[in-house]
């Protein structure tokens, strides 16, 4: 089998991270309440979040970090280990 390509990007209302291996320059910036995030098969990574979205789901993960400002309904861990995630809420003024 070919290796997949990494994917990073919105498509529709879900923002796909896919097979990102190594990086940790993985921001999303233009979210909206309505999208949601999905990681799946990710190593060695950090991804950041800001703003506010519906949801985040990783699935298949190994040794990755997530930091998000806000988030409306759930935040899903499936099949992954050495996980880390930190809420980075705030008050605007």
């Amino acid at each position: 089998l070919p290796k997949q390509p990494a994917k990073f990007g919105l498509e529709g209302k879900k923002w796909v991270v896919e097979k990102q291996h190594g990086n940790s320059q993985l921001t999303i910036t233009d979210t909206n309440m309505s999208q949601s995030v999905n990681v799946y098969n990710c190593t060695n990574s950090l991804l950041v979040v800001k703003g506010k979205v519906n949801s985040i789901t990783l699935k298949n993960c190994t040794k990755f970090s997530l930091v998000f400002d806000n988030i409306v309904a759930v935040v899903e861990f499936i099949n992954s280990q050495r996980l880390k995630a930190q809420v980075c809420a705030y008050n605007s003024i």
